[in-house]
């Protein structure tokens, strides 16, 4: 309880001109990196965990600029009509 209070209190005084998202300050982007780093290399360490982070973060830019988050994008697997 006391970290969430504080939570609200450091983001009301650094950062007023944001809106405090409290579902976005949690472990769940962690854990999906971790997981991602133990799809590469299963048992790695710190300094393979280095070597991964470009990778990884060519994963997720694939990934969420795919088509089927952006259903408007310009690279339709089907045709309308």
């Amino acid at each position: 309880m006391l970290l969430q209070i504080l939570l609200i209190i450091a983001h009301r005084e650094y950062y007023n001109s944001m809106p405090l998202l409290s579902w976005m300050h949690g472990s769940e982007a962690c854990e999906h990196f971790f997981e991602m780093a133990r799809q590469h290399l299963p048992d790695f360490t710190y300094a393979d965990l280095i070597y991964l982070i470009p990778k990884i973060r060519h994963v997720t830019n694939a990934y969420y600029n795919s088509a089927v988050i952006n259903p408007n994008s310009e690279y339709k697997t089907s045709r309308v009509g």
